[in-house]
């Protein structure tokens, strides 16, 4: 498994389907996400369809 997006910045958090500039092929992908507001951590998992 590799990363394919990651950010740091809320105004940049949606993944355009591309590695690299190439585009990525039509599947699932998982995620991760992990937030830390107020000292509080929280986690979620979960997988997104791509289609073109």
């Amino acid at each position: 498994m590799k990363e394919l997006f990651s950010t740091t910045n809320n105004n940049d958090a949606l993944w355009d389907g591309t590695y690299k500039g190439k585009a990525q092929p039509m599947g699932v992908y998982a995620y991760y996400i992990q937030v830390i507001c107020n000292n509080k951590q929280q986690t979620q998992k979960g997988n997104v369809t791509l289609v073109r």
